[in-house]
């Protein structure tokens, strides 16, 4: 019976396909003698699923955006140094998103489209 519940709901909520990925990167741009700069790098999603948004450098504010509304903001301790941050949206095929970061350093911004299996 578990077996049988177990099935049904993966059936609806689907699966992610760690194996299948798409990839937009960009770069963190902060010009010397400024201290913190707004950075963005946007797609269009391939398919439905989970879009994650990676930044490689130290930023006080991380924004994902769906469809012009933040849908996950990460707002970081300006006491200490954080230089990996990532957060995680669902998507659906077609949807615009958004990663847009306040830079402190130089570095790294990817959108990585992760689909999601539900036999559909």
């Amino acid at each position: 019976m578990l077996k049988a519940l177990l099935q049904v709901l993966i059936s609806k909520v689907g699966v992610v396909d760690t194996a299948t990925t798409s990839l937009i990167s960009g770069e963190a741009v902060v010009p010397a003698g400024v201290s913190a700069k707004e950075n963005r790098v946007s797609g269009t999603a391939p398919f439905s699923g989970y879009a994650v948004a990676t930044v490689k450098c130290s930023a006080s504010v991380v924004n994902l955006i769906v469809n012009s509304k933040t849908f996950e903001q990460v707002i970081s301790n300006s006491s200490k140094e954080v230089l990996f941050q990532s957060v995680h949206a669902p998507c659906a095929k077609g949807d615009t998103v958004e990663v847009a970061v306040l830079a402190q350093s130089n570095g790294a911004l990817e959108l990585r489209f992760f689909p999601i299996n539900n036999g559909k």
